[in-house]
Parts: structure tokens; C-alpha cells; sequence
């Protein structure tokens, strides 16, 4: 999937490649997160203040999403 965020201090939105898993130790009680690129997870905290969006992403990414609490 892919994700736009502004990073802190910045004020250009940069974008990111990420998945969305339960396959990850920071995944708990099988409730997804989602981990960039790089590794790093993001968790709600982190999504709110880059004001992270979803781009791109399949219906299973975005339902996905919802069950972990990151979309509306």
C-alpha cells in the first residue's frame, strides 16, 4: 500500500511504501499494524501526527486498517 504523511518539523508531505499485517511482533491479540518499508511500525500516535493517508490500497489493506483502528 501506499501512504502520504508529513513528517515532523516539515512541511512537505512525503509518501511511503507500507503493509499492513499481524505477521509482525508489535502485532498483538491478532489486531494489525502497519510497518513501512523500512521496518518501523507506525502506531495510532505516530498516524496522527504525520497525518498519515492511505493512497493506494486494497480492499483487504483498508478493511484491514479499519480493524486496527487507523481508518474511520
Amino acid at each position: 500500500m501506499k501512504l502520504s504523511y508529513l513528517p515532523l518539523g516539515s512541511k512537505k508531505f512525503k509518501t511511503c511504501k507500507a503493509k499492513v499485517t499481524c505477521e509482525h511482533s508489535a502485532s498483538s491479540y491478532n489486531i494489525p499494524v502497519v510497518v513501512l518499508e523500512d521496518g518501523d511500525v507506525i502506531d495510532k500516535m505516530t498516524w496522527i501526527l504525520c497525518r498519515y493517508k492511505v493512497i493506494d490500497a486494497t480492499p483487504e489493506e483498508r478493511k484491514a486498517l479499519q480493524r486496527a483502528g487507523f481508518l474511520g
